[in-house]
């Protein structure tokens, strides 16, 4: 994965404080997703520490906005890499997923669209403030 431009591996996230979730999702089975917390990330690789947005690419090209000022759970977001103790590959909805758990139960009852999840993550930018 890379963020504004740096190229970010598994080494450097085992530096990172480690989050493990139980969940299931719409599109997995239940299981215990491993990761890190996307704002550990940012804190840690991002360019800055002030910024209005994030673009968040997938293999595929799909792409999402998020607005760290008013997106709801941003602090518990999660970037996994593993479930139930497998990394995540292109198979399975990998190399990064954007998880929210804060989420998952209104995914699940169809009150969240889910427009905010994304796999197959490999770019996140940051766009400052002017």
């Amino acid at each position: 994965m890379t963020i504004d431009g740096k190229i970010i591996g598994l080494p450097d996230l085992a530096e990172l404080p480690q989050w493990d979730v139980r969940m299931e999702t719409r599109w997995t089975t239940e299981g215990v997703f491993r990761g890190i917390r996307l704002v550990d990330l940012l804190a840690r690789y991002g360019e800055n520490a002030s910024y209005k947005r994030l673009t968040l690419t997938a293999n595929n090209g799909y792409k999402i906005a998020l607005s760290p000022k008013t997106q709801e759970g941003m602090d518990t977001a999660l970037v996994a890499y593993s479930l139930d103790g497998q990394l995540l590959d292109t198979r399975n909805k990998g190399p990064f997923w954007l998880l929210w758990p804060n989420e998952v139960d209104k995914l699940m009852t169809g009150e969240a669209l889910g427009d905010v999840w994304i796999w197959g993550l490999i770019e996140i930018r940051e766009v400052p403030w002017n």
